[in-house]
């Protein structure tokens, strides 16, 4: 059979083959009987291979088999098909990715477009579009022959420009297999290509950069930095400041020690005036081993951002250990104690007793005062528990600090922290010391309202609080008490000596006709029969409060009035009828009938 066989020409060898092609069982054999079926059967499966997609061809680029990348073209394989499956690479991107170089060599040199995409997606599935050239694939995987040779054989260079290198070495690597590829010969060879068309200054060197550091790569960064940048070179800091940055928010120490002490970029640069510092980001991932070299070069954990600083983010966080090599590591006793000094209102500020008491044992002045001008009592005197209070109590601390607020205003205001006040007080505190806006703490303590006690105000008034003290707009005690609904703080108030006439505003309207104006029939009726005010008073328009409360068209307060003894006056029944208020012109016209008779 073999020899007859032998005796047929390869066309017909080939129509048998043909023949037989739908049953690969059946062409596998008939392959089997002699060299010429073998070779005729082998055209005819390459020919349908090709026809179905090149799979063959495929298989030969990705695993470097040159005769049967050979045979495949040789038979009318498409040297640029795309696999049949979710990354749809070329032959060429596939001898790019696999580092199968004399293979690359081959379908360049048999015709492959190197400028062709992969137009696939980024995983199975289709969630996310993948477009790299073969150049790009080469330089993702790590292969800097193939990279050469695809821009030998014209490769566009402007793949590799800022657009792409995300793309090209930032990509997730979940599309392409990790390998080991030398990426600093790759680095190398993009870096000639951005330096010959923009300078040191050209934003891929800033990027490339970026990624090495991103990644840990100081093989990568360092050879990025020799090419552009020069140790003591002023442009060294606008260049390497972002991955001084981005190198500390990863916690990768040995990048920021290459940035830091090879090419001298201060350990507390940050690129913008409003972000935190590295030192600040090394506290937030918890490096500890970053914290402590940026520390000892040199970087301030009070420096940042008005509300992000090192030190101001270790207190917050409760971060003891860091704290205390902070305070271990300055450079002398006075700097220790400065840092102590800075840190102890904020701590207090936090209610961290633990931290709080570390600092004070470093030497933290007591007396030092924030941005806001208070003292760390001040914060203990807003804070529940009162621990850190009476520790400051204890140790002297001064209860008439410098600044308008004081420690008992803050204390007065709540009614729980009347044992504080008490503390305040024996201790010397000024109970008429006034705010920015004129307010003593016995105003704080009657503008309570709800929140307030009666035992504060008692207290207060005790130790000689003056009653008549104004505010900047001529408000007092009794105006605050009023106005937060306390008739209780009234009475004590005014059972001190605050005088029930007393202007109530900046009108100079007295308490009572400002009660009518209000309808706070309680306060009217409070300060008239126990307080004495006089009801003959004018309110700030001139008029007299009967009328006032007939134009708010009180009846109650109106009925009160009349029954404490105030007259009607000529227009009081003129006004009532003209607010259409039938009940008043009522009530009017049966006292006025009343008094006749």
């Amino acid at each position: 059979m073999a020899s007859s066989l032998n005796t047929l020409p390869s066309e017909l060898l080939e129509e048998i083959s043909w023949c037989l092609a739908p049953s690969l069982a059946s062409i596998n054999s008939f392959a089997q009987t002699c060299r010429l079926s073998y070779s005729a059967a082998n055209r005819v499966l390459y020919r349908l291979d090709g026809a179905q997609g090149s799979r063959a061809l495929h298989w030969a680029a990705r695993t470097g088999q040159l005769s049967t990348a050979s045979l495949s073209l040789d038979n009318g394989s498409d040297i640029n098909a795309q696999e049949d499956s979710w990354k749809f690479r070329s032959p060429l991107g596939l001898a790019a990715e696999f580092n199968q170089v004399a293979l690359l060599n081959l379908l360049i040199c048999r015709g492959a477009d190197v400028n062709r995409h992969c137009e696939g997606t980024c995983r199975p599935g289709g969630k996310g579009y993948l477009d790299l050239a073969p150049l790009l694939i080469a330089a993702r995987n790590g292969h800097p022959e193939c990279v050469r040779r695809i821009i030998a054989a014209g490769g566009r260079e402007d793949v590799m420009d800022l657009a792409q290198f995300d793309k090209t070495l930032v990509a997730s690597r979940d599309v392409m297999p990790s390998g080991t590829g030398d990426y600093t010969a790759v680095l190398s060879i993009f870096l000639d290509y951005w330096i010959t068309r923009g300078g040191p200054s050209d934003p891929s060197c800033r990027e490339a950069l970026r990624w090495a550091i991103g990644r840990n790569r100081i093989d990568c960064a360092r050879l990025v930095l020799d090419r552009v940048v020069s140790p003591l070179d002023a442009s060294t800091i606008e260049i390497a400041g972002w991955p001084l940055f981005d190198a500390a928010m990863q916690g990768h120490l040995d990048v920021v020690r290459m940035l830091v002490g090879d090419y001298n970029i201060p350990p507390d640069y940050t690129p913008l005036p409003n972000l935190e510092t590295p030192l600040y980001w090394a506290v937030m991932c918890d490096a500890q081993p970053l914290v402590e070299y940026l520390f000892q070069a040199g970087a301030d954990p009070s420096k940042g951002t008005d509300s992000q600083t090192p030190l101001r983010l270790v207190l917050e966080k409760g971060d003891m250990v860091t704290l205390k090599k902070f305070l271990s590591y300055c450079e002398s006793d006075e700097a220790r104690r400065r840092l102590a000094s800075s840190a102890f209102v904020l701590a207090v500020s936090q209610g961290l007793r633990g931290a709080s008491q570390l600092l004070l044992s470093y030497g933290a002045d007591m007396e030092t005062i924030d941005s806001d001008g208070v003292t760390a009592l001040w914060y203990a005197s807003t804070l529940d528990d009162a621990t850190l209070f009476d520790v400051l109590m204890a140790r002297g601390a001064n209860v008439n600090p410098p600044g308008a607020v004081k420690p008992l205003h803050e204390a007065s205001s709540r009614g729980t922290k009347a044992p504080r006040v008490q503390k305040l007080i024996e201790a010397g505190a000024d109970v008429d010391a006034k705010d920015t806006d004129g307010l003593t703490p016995l105003m704080y303590a009657c503008k309570a309202g709800h929140l307030g006690d009666a035992r504060v105000v008692k207290l207060l008034l005790d130790a000689g609080a003056d009653p008549r003290a104004t505010d900047n707009v001529s408000y007092c005690a009794v105006s605050y008490a009023m106005a937060a609904g306390r008739p209780d703080f009234v009475r004590m108030v005014l059972a001190k000596g605050g005088h029930v006439n007393l202007g109530v505003d900046g009108r100079e309207e007295l308490y009572l006709p400002s009660a009518v104006r209000s309808g706070a029939f309680e306060f009217v009726k409070l300060l008239v029969e126990e307080c004495g005010a006089d009801i003959t008073v004018k309110d700030a328009g001139g008029e007299s409060i009967l009328r006032r409360a007939i134009y708010e068209e009180d009846v109650q307060i109106v009925k009160f009035l009349l029954d404490a003894g105030h007259e009607i006056a000529e227009g009081d029944l003129d006004v009532a009828r003209e607010r259409g208020c039938t009940q008043i012109r009522d009530i009017l016209q049966r006292k006025a009938t009343a008094r006749l008779n």
